[in-house]
């Protein structure tokens, strides 16, 4: 894990994004929610959440959005 995640650059707006939906399991406009509330604003919600899910730190299946498994054990690390 530490060396797909030295591979992977993130900024603090996306750390903090993982670490706020890390427990986790819904759609789209709910993580949109959780991120406001967290201070993310509406549009760098939206890029922060794409660029999350390019990078398969988040994962999209039929509308439902989880954090990955090495995205989960990567915000332990942050906490």
């Amino acid at each position: 894990m530490k060396e797909y995640m030295s591979d992977i650059s993130l900024t603090q707006i996306q750390k903090k994004a993982l670490v706020s939906i890390k427990d986790f399991v819904g759609n789209r406009e709910d993580i949109l929610k959780i991120l406001d509330k967290n201070s993310i604003k509406r549009t760098t919600a939206y890029s922060t959440l794409g660029r999350l899910v390019s990078l398969g730190m988040i994962i999209e299946r039929h509308g439902t959005y989880r954090i990955s498994g090495k995205a989960k054990m990567y915000t332990s690390s942050i906490d």
